[in-house]
């Protein structure tokens, strides 16, 4: 199962200003846009503590993705208005259930999403180009990116071509990213 990202979750502001849990409450939010949630009741859904929820919920309310009220309760929910975006991007439920459970961190999420972005759009995954996008130094993300593939989220196909300039020829060497919990969702549904 897969669910729908709005692409304005996914640009560079909101992966290099929020961290993975709070596309946990984002997701919370935006599966139940007709009400409010008090921050315990966001904590428990998500399986963060009242201290981490209203930090990420503050960060949300910064970037106006999440609406405050504080009429009696304070209380949030998602604000629909905010750059609503044409691209959305499907995220495996169960990459956000590894996240949940603590199976993956924070920052492996969101490289994900920054990989999948980038792929999605047919432009460069390299390491420095990610690390731009998430404002990290380019070994963090062969660091996580390591641990991605320890956690069997994403895999690496190691690709050579020949080409011919002039009387020469050269030799060029690209990644060819994996999603293997994408390959599983689209076996279930055929």
């Amino acid at each position: 199962m897969v669910y729908e990202l709005d692409g304005r979750y996914a640009d560079d502001s909101c992966l290099r200003e929020l961290d993975g849990y709070a596309y946990l409450i984002l997701r919370f939010l935006s599966e139940n846009i007709e009400k409010q949630y008090k921050i315990s009741d966001i904590a428990g859904s998500v399986g963060q503590t009242k201290k981490a929820t209203k930090k990420s919920l503050k960060r949300l309310a910064e970037l106006e993705l999440v609406i405050e009220d504080s009429s009696s309760v304070l209380s949030y929910k998602i604000n629909e208005i905010k750059y609503k975006s044409d691209l959305h991007m499907l995220v495996p439920i169960e990459l956000y259930d590894k996240l949940q459970k603590q199976e993956i961190t924070g920052q492996e999420f969101l490289c994900y999403l920054a990989i999948r972005r980038e792929a999605l759009a047919g432009r460069s995954c390299s390491q420095e180009s990610i690390g731009n996008i998430l404002g990290l130094k380019k070994q963090a993300v062969y660091i996580i990116i390591k641990r991605m593939i320890k956690n069997e989220i994403i895999y690496i196909a190691y690709k050579k071509s020949i080409g011919k300039a002039g009387k020469g020829s050269f030799v060029k060497k690209y990644n060819i990213y994996g999603f293997p919990l994408e390959d599983e969702c689209w076996r279930v549904v055929e």
